[in-house]
């Protein structure tokens, strides 16, 4: 269940979009579009603590940017 839920925040919508092949799943040659939580995504209270649009790092939380 949890892994058909991640599948739908991530790679059916890209299916659908037609666009699997450059998004969607984390592989070689794809856009490395990707957030960094600090837990389970499905839990309350998790917190992104970085994002990264293909592949350049746009946020970090200030917390860890020692």
């Amino acid at each position: 269940m949890r892994d058909a839920a991640l599948a739908a925040m991530t790679l059916v919508p890209a299916e659908v979009l037609r666009i699997d092949e450059q998004v969607g799943s984390i592989e070689a040659g794809k856009s490395a579009n990707l957030l960094f939580l600090d837990g389970d995504p499905f839990e309350a209270g998790t917190e992104i603590k970085a994002v990264m649009l293909e592949g350049e790092l746009t946020f970090m939380d200030e917390e860890d940017e020692d």
